[in-house]
């Protein structure tokens, strides 16, 4: 069986830069829609991001957080998937103090974390069936 997930809605502060965000991420192409929103559809998941005042939206690396965890399926698999979120980071010119992403062991599970920039947190991992 193969499943996808289809339409997550996202609201943001900055819908055409969480757009390019995903679409970087997940090397699909970030379409702007003529209500003003952006759609952005992979091989993982389809999401459509709209414009949302401040006020609407949760405080950015506050209180009321958000993960969305996507399951890789193998380490090298992961460990690529790092390296491009590594490259993208540093093409961004982001600097250490905005957010290092490092692989990280926790028992038989292998895990980065990523901020959106609206400061959802995406979780990558691969579990170890050993």
């Amino acid at each position: 069986m193969s499943l996808k997930l289809g339409n997550i809605v996202l609201f943001s502060r900055s819908p055409k830069t969480l757009g390019s965000f995903l679409s970087d991420i997940f090397d699909s192409e970030c379409i702007t829609l003529e209500d003003q929103s952006f759609y952005v559809d992979s091989e993982v998941a389809s999401f459509k991001i709209l414009p949302s005042s401040s006020e609407q939206m949760f405080a950015q690396g506050g209180e009321r957080d958000f993960l969305i965890e996507i399951e890789s399926s193998s380490l090298e698999e992961l460990e690529d998937f790092l390296h491009k979120i590594q490259f993208l980071k540093f093409r961004h010119g982001h600097t250490e103090e905005q957010g290092k992403v490092e692989l990280s062991k926790e028992k038989n599970n292998y895990f980065f974390y990523v901020r959106d920039p609206d400061g959802r947190r995406w979780k990558f991992f691969w579990r170890s069936v050993s």
